[in-house]
């Protein structure tokens, strides 16, 4: 009996070592790779998203029974708990967070081993393409879990996270193209002094031109302690309405005029006033084309004759907030002036003539 016993003893200890010995070869670090496309969304729409995690309740969150969202006045330490009835249950938290990448970490009790979801952003103000990278270190626990199919909560809901990226993109693609359009009668635009950058592109896709040109002017106007006297102004110089090809100014309108030496890029420019019909847009719609092709064919415009200034003011931007929702800028269109091309009728005399 005792032979016996010790024979089983070494059965089960040699069981048990090769047991370990094959674990440890099982690579304790897996790593998963998903692209998400997204069509033109604003970054700042999918950073708060991903940050704040009582946003995840829309998209990655299936089941809310078994779900805790821990609030704090710092975003970067708010918490997402999961927490499943019998046992591994875990928490989420931002461990780093800069404009082009958002780092995760989750959290088992009780386990030494870490997984991170990476978010790659890209360093365009709008996305078009967002990767993540979720990474696995496995504990022994986890790989006795996967050799035997045992259920872990954890990794089954990390595994199946990508399947809920599509119901992110979706809701902000969809979000992201929301708008509403309203009409003023005819209005005066003008006069203003301005300074202003100049470059070319497509209607569509100036978006990160003038950013930059606003932050240019911005910081050249504050070095000359000159303060802007309202919102930024893009000044369409020549618009081809079929291509939508476009020679722009970005413009930040000042109280009076100021010198600007002459082999600086930016310089100064004055408007005269002049009446324009005038659309609200608030939201942010995908083509500015589009809102053009859309207030060329309104009755007030199809009416009258129209000039070829054209503008577009920037009240509420992305620049200034992060609510989509706020976004609000006006597009301004000139009427045509008319010219007086009637003379004074003027009676010509001869040289002989009398008058009485």
């Amino acid at each position: 009996m005792f032979k016996f016993l010790k024979s089983l003893f070494y059965i089960i200890a040699l069981l048990f070592i090769g047991s370990c010995v094959y674990l440890a070869t099982i690579p304790a670090t897996r790593t998963h790779e998903y692209d998400i496309s997204f069509n033109n969304v604003p970054k700042k729409m999918i950073q708060n998203q991903l940050i704040h995690f009582e946003n995840w309740m829309n998209w990655a969150i299936t089941d809310t029974s078994i779900t805790h969202i821990q609030q704090n006045v710092d975003p970067l330490l708010s918490k997402l708990k999961v927490t499943p009835v019998k046992e591994n249950s875990f928490k989420i938290e931002n461990e780093q967070v800069l404009d082009s990448l958002i780092l995760q970490k989750v959290y088992t009790k009780k386990e030494r081993s870490i997984q991170s979801l990476h978010w790659n952003l890209g360093k365009q103000k709008v996305v078009h393409n967002v990767s993540l990278t979720l990474k696995e270190e496995l504990s022994f626990k986890d790989k006795i879990y996967d050799i035997f199919k045992w259920k872990n909560n954890k990794r089954i809901w990390l595994q199946q996270l990508h399947t809920r990226l599509p119901q992110l993109q979706q809701q902000l693609n969809k979000r992201a193209s929301d708008y509403s359009i309203s009409y003023s009668n005819k209005k005066t635009f003008g006069p203003l002094h301005y300074v202003y950058l100049s470059a070319s592109g497509h209607v569509d896709n100036i978006t990160n031109d003038t950013q930059k040109h606003i932050a240019q002017l911005e910081q050249y106007l504050a070095e000359h302690n000159v303060k802007s006297a309202s919102s930024p102004i893009t000044i369409y110089n020549d618009y081809n309405e079929i291509t939508g090809d476009i020679l722009f100014s970005t413009a930040l309108p000042i109280a009076t005029q100021i010198l600007i030496p002459s082999e600086l890029p930016i310089r100064y420019g004055h408007l005269d006033s002049l009446s324009v019909y005038q659309m609200h847009i608030t939201g942010n719609p995908k083509s500015t084309k589009v809102l053009w092709d859309t207030f060329k064919k309104t009755k007030k415009t199809t009416l009258t004759p129209m000039g070829t200034q054209r503008f577009e003011v920037y009240e509420i931007d992305q620049t200034r907030t992060d609510n989509y929702t706020k976004w609000k800028k006006q597009l301004l269109w000139g009427i045509k002036t008319e010219v007086n091309t009637k003379t004074d009728s003027i009676t010509y005399i001869s040289k002989n003539s009398i008058i009485n």
